[in-house]
């Protein structure tokens, strides 16, 4: 199988099939004549490709182009959505999906499929060219998934509609590009939560909420949350209360600020809402320990 390369401002998409499978097997690698994105919108599934097997959850979106041996196991309490797809509208009067080829059988294609149905673009990204994307839980690309699942579900298949559909693909496309660069398919748990974890040591002193960690790591904030307590057994919001805490207390053990400019310095609004965290995390007042501080001050003898 022959494919040209082709780039990401080149594409003109073509969805020509959807659906919902609430199982789906492959006993041994299957290559596809098309490009595919499966969603997994519940359930779990298996997805192995060039020698690696990866584990899909909810929220989870995997795009393989057309030639690439792969194989998927996602059993009967999953339902996947999956968009059968090319990168040019060369076959748009195609409108159904063509059965994945066995490895072994892939070079005994019937002529009449292979010359007018195979998608022979392969998607490049520079140098690069792209055989899988694994998006795990983003939010902006299910945005733009969601989108094309509307149109698909509520529109005829006519022109407009194959139009819009077209060009939220390749948004869609750019999308999971973007962020495959950005946090790799590679990348794993540990790896994201100790960047979590950088993260709220460099902004705790600004208003952080749970919404923002997620937008700036392009990351399902119940994912990411999953992925912080993995690694140091708190919540996100536990560890950036705690790492808040500890913070405050050395600048009232250590410095002369104030409570209110303390409580300002690692993030808190107001005094109050500041005094009522710190007292119940260390059963003593904030301005207990700045008094304690003061007359620990005052029995210095200085040589």
């Amino acid at each position: 199988m022959n494919f040209e390369k082709i780039s990401i401002s080149e594409i003109r998409p073509f969805v020509r099939f959807s659906i919902h499978n609430s199982q789906l097997v492959h006993a041994s690698y299957v290559v596809a004549l098309e490009h595919r994105i499966f969603y997994v919108e519940d359930g779990e599934a298996r997805f192995c490709v060039a020698g690696k097997a990866y584990t899909l959850q909810k929220n989870d979106v995997f795009y393989v182009s057309a030639g690439t041996p792969y194989k998927m196991e996602a059993y009967k309490d999953s339902n996947i959505y999956t968009l059968y797809f090319d990168l040019t509208m060369k076959n748009s009067d195609f409108l159904e999906r063509i059965k994945p080829y066995g490895i072994q059988n892939i070079d005994n294609i019937p002529n009449c499929i292979s010359d007018k149905y195979i998608c022979n673009f392969r998607l490049v990204n520079g140098d690069d060219e792209i055989t899988f994307i694994y998006s795990n839980e983003n939010p902006t690309v299910l945005k733009w998934l969601n989108r094309i699942k509307a149109y698909i579900r509520d529109n005829t298949e006519n022109e407009y509609t194959k139009n819009i559909v077209s060009g939220l693909m390749i948004v869609l496309l750019s999308k999971m590009l973007e962020y495959n660069n950005t946090y790799s398919k590679h990348k794993s748990s540990v790896q994201l939560a100790n960047d979590v974890i950088e993260y709220i040591h460099k902004n705790y002193n600004k208003k952080i909420t749970l919404d923002d960690i997620s937008e700036e790591f392009n990351f399902n904030k119940t994912y990411l949350n999953r992925c912080v307590k993995s690694e140091t057994g708190f919540s996100i919001f536990r560890y950036l209360l705690n790492y808040r805490m500890e913070q405050a207390m050395k600048l009232l053990m250590y410095s002369n600020m104030s409570v209110f400019e303390v409580a300002e310095s690692v993030g808190f609004e107001n005094t109050k809402s500041f005094s009522i965290a710190f007292k119940k995390f260390y059963s003593i007042s904030p301005s207990k320990v700045s008094g304690i501080k003061s007359k620990n001050k005052k029995g210095v003898i200085y040589e």
